[in-house]
């Protein structure tokens, strides 16, 4: 909150030099840590990541002590330290966009390294290879992920979740923590990529491409909401023309038709698992109507941008943009049968 109403007043300032110094201020405590060794451990794999919140540890033995094994203080440490650096580098983004100077542009390549790190590590949280392993206690962490985050209350117990009442508590929050956190990466990201800067860092579409795009299969769709709305609509908006063909043209068609498959299945799931007769199903049953609600109003706000640029082609008053003759060319089939599947 400190932050944030530092940020605001000072965006208010005509003096670049002073926005840059407070902004260098602020910055390069939070980015030693962000950087740190340490840290490039924890987020260097799926794996990893799961080690150190403490979710490889048994469940069933917290019963007896009354602390999870992601609720002991070095698991809580990890997870405040990586929602803090995130929460104070998405500010900074978000609020100096409009500078007189382009203040965060020295520090992307710093901040990316470690950024796609953990979005990449949080992907692959997902996969077979990570999840399959976890105890099987820890099976409701990814079979109810998807409404876990919708009680923002949940927020102010980050600090204190071995002070809850028992494991099944802790194992909500920290669904809401893996959510929340994935969100809040992707969501850094799309800021980032509103300067024209951050597509000069070099590597940055192989990056992109590599990790952000990697191992999405089993994302939850409120993660995949924020991938749509967030990062890939900014992605196609900002992207400059000459890099397109190497950032974004390679992922857009299978993009598209993953999302499209993706949401069809958890529509048709959902209707299959209608009707269920106890509260609890029932909530659980609206809160993942909603996610899927506005992950497809997400996919078609996006398919609507791009309509807008395939009717540039064929036009005798505009000559159609290179990306307008690609999506004319490789996706004219996939975006009509998307854009027919949401009417």
């Amino acid at each position: 909150g400190l932050y944030r109403a530092v940020l605001f007043i000072l965006s208010k300032s005509a003096d670049g030099e002073l926005q840059t110094r407070v902004i260098n201020s602020i910055l390069d405590p939070i980015l030693t840590e962000w950087s740190s060794d340490e840290l490039g451990e924890v987020m260097g794999s799926g794996a990893a990541l799961a080690s150190a919140l403490g979710l490889d540890g048994s469940l069933s033995e917290a019963y007896g002590s009354g602390v999870a094994p992601f609720g002991t203080s070095a698991a809580l440490t990890i997870r405040e330290r990586i929602h803090f650096l995130l929460a104070v580098m998405k500010a900074v983004a978000m609020l100096s966009t409009n500078w007189q100077v382009s203040a965060l542009a020295p520090y992307h390549q710093v901040i990316l390294g470690p950024l796609f790190s953990v979005i990449s590590a949080l992907n692959e949280f997902y996969t077979p290879n990570v999840a399959g392993q976890l105890p099987e206690a820890y099976g409701e962490l990814l079979t109810i992920l998807e409404d876990a985050h919708a009680d923002d209350s949940n927020e102010s117990k980050l600090g204190s979740l071995s002070l809850l009442e028992s494991p099944k508590e802790q194992l909500v929050i920290m669904k809401w923590w893996l959510v929340n956190t994935h969100q809040e990466a992707l969501s850094l990201l799309a800021c980032l990529m509103r300067s024209s800067s951050f597509f000069e860092v070099p590597g940055v579409g192989e990056a992109l491409l590599s990790t952000v795009f990697s191992n999405i299969d089993n994302i939850p769709v409120a993660v995949l909401c924020t991938l749509i709305s967030d990062v890939m609509a900014t992605l196609r908006r900002k992207a400059p023309d000459e890099l397109k063909p190497d950032i974004l043209f390679p992922v857009i068609k299978p993009f598209i038709e993953f999302v499209q498959s993706r949401l069809d299945t958890a529509w048709v799931a959902l209707a299959s698992d209608s009707g269920r007769e106890s509260a609890e199903d029932a909530k659980a049953e609206i809160q993942m109507e909603n996610e899927l609600r506005k992950a497809t109003l997400a996919f078609a706000s996006f398919l609507r941008g791009l309509s807008f640029r395939l009717a540039t082609v064929g036009s005798t008053e505009v000559d159609a943009p290179l990306e307008a003759q690609f999506l004319a060319s490789n996706l004219a089939s996939e975006f009509a049968s998307a854009a027919l599947n949401l009417l």
